[in-house]
């Protein structure tokens, strides 16, 4: 079972990451056997049924021309059935939940002369009077969040709140109101979630870090400064407060913005709006030509194990060589050197043991004359130290067509070590494999070490 929450925010670019890594994740799952179940979960979003379909994993990566009987595996990928529950059966507690737009008045202006000097009244604006409504509802008790855009914007309200209270006599309830927000230690924001979980704080002041994926039950009220961003933010805001199935309320304190202005100027209408579309690519070329290399390390691109890929498609993505690009280019080099320590193929001398190791990308099937294991060698090349040569870390070897080969170690002893080798097949017609080696030697290279290779 795989549960996505909050799926609405899944979209863009991040949205187009994620369903590329969840095609990866179903694909090894398809090599298992496993067909694994979603469930996704959002309460704020306008075409679910799209959304999740183009989120999930949907399209066969079996190719028309085979049958189910051809695969050693059932295709788990094919057209999952996406059941939606709708609004009207969302089981979750919430009351009526009561809107209150606020329009600061501006103070008046008593001059235009500009050498006169300018005192500002802070009492109009949006900041200030959104400080008074919360220090307001603490002191009446009223559990209460008060979501800012902005860190600077947190920091002022929770002063400006403590401002308010310490002139009202409330000074015990300073305690009690708080900020939250990226920038607190991990020591700092999980006390403060506790204190919200044990109702010791009666005013909170976040940025959206907490619009998502908290439930207290003893929230009775959210105050916005400003219009949240969008509609389905607006909702999952304010359903942070009324989740224990009371009645709750939400505080919009305008700010001298046009759009703010056009919001207001709507009514009751801004409500009855729906959620934003969400939109995602998961076929988007720069995204998938990310992803395909690296499901290229975790398991073969084209096999009837793996699922096959449609080689035109790929072609599109990567120009007329998928190869050249999935091992020559250098973004591939950058990306994952690190993790494939991508070297020169020539003798490396003086390192600790190590193994061998071969890096290929193939093109064609098992059946279509790919990978296959050769048992034994039938020729040695040997290791003469005059000859061996440092090897630059960090670049790609240039794609070489193999004919049949098994490379491995063998030590000074004659020990072999099996695990170190890797084989495969000449290819057939316009099939072609490339590879790329990296050497990495299991025992120390001395004079008569042999690396063995079998190139019938």
């Amino acid at each position: 079972l795989v549960v996505i929450d909050e799926a609405h925010m899944y979209r863009g670019i991040f949205g187009s990451h994620v369903a590329n890594i969840l095609r990866r994740l179903f694909r090894l799952c398809y090599v298992y056997g496993s067909s694994p179940q979603v469930v996704c979960c959002s309460a704020s979003i306008q075409t679910p049924r799209q959304h999740f379909s183009w989120l999930v994993p949907h399209q066969s990566l079996q190719p028309a021309a085979r049958t189910p009987s051809d695969d050693p595996f059932p295709n788990t990928n094919a057209s999952p059935e996406i059941t939606v529950i709708e609004q009207d059966k969302d089981g979750s507690p919430c009351g009526t939940k009561h809107f209150v737009v606020w329009r600061p008045t501006p103070p008046p202006v008593t001059s235009f002369d500009p050498n006169e000097p300018h005192n500002p009244d802070l009492t109009g604006s949006t900041i200030f009077q959104s400080a008074q409504i919360l220090a307001t509802l603490v002191a009446a008790k009223v559990p209460t969040i008060a979501f800012c855009r902005g860190r600077k914007l947190t920091e002022l309200v929770v002063e400006y709140t403590h401002n308010v209270l310490r002139r009202q006599n409330q000074s015990h309830l300073i305690p009690r109101v708080k900020g939250y927000r990226g920038g607190y230690s991990v020591e700092s924001r999980r006390a403060i979630e506790a204190q919200l979980f044990r109702h010791e704080l009666l005013g909170v002041v976040a940025t959206n870090a907490l619009e998502l994926g908290i439930d207290i039950g003893s929230l009775e009220c959210t105050l916005h400064l400003g219009y949240p961003p969008s509609i389905a933010s607006m909702w999952q805001q304010a359903g942070r407060a009324g989740r224990s199935g009371h009645d709750s309320m939400a505080v919009i304190v305008c700010f001298d913005s046009p759009l703010d202005a056009y919001n207001t100027s709507l009514g009751s209408a801004m409500f009855a709006k729906p959620p934003e579309p969400v939109v995602l690519d998961p076929t988007n070329l720069f995204v998938v030509k990310q992803h395909l290399q690296c499901a290229s390390l975790e398991m073969d691109l084209l096999s009837p194990r793996s699922g096959t890929l449609d080689i035109d498609r790929i072609k599109n993505i990567f120009g007329s060589s998928l190869v050249l690009h999935l091992i020559q280019s250098w973004e591939l080099q950058v990306q994952f050197a690190p993790v494939t320590g991508y070297t020169l193929p020539l003798y490396v001398p003086h390192i600790p043991p190590q193994r061998f190791a071969t890096l290929f990308v193939y093109v064609n099937s098992v059946d279509a004359g790919g990978e296959t294991s050769f048992p034994f060698a039938t020729s040695s090349h040997a290791v003469n130290r005059s000859t061996m040569a440092e090897c630059n870390q960090g670049l790609a070897v240039p794609p070489v067509a193999l004919q049949a080969a098994l490379f491995y170690v063998q030590t000074p002893t004659m020990e072999v070590d099996e695990m170190a080798s890797h084989g495969g097949c000449p290819p057939r017609g316009d099939n072609v494999k490339w590879g790329a080696n990296q050497f990495m030697w299991n025992a120390d290279a001395e004079e008569g070490a042999a690396v063995w290779l079998d190139s019938t």
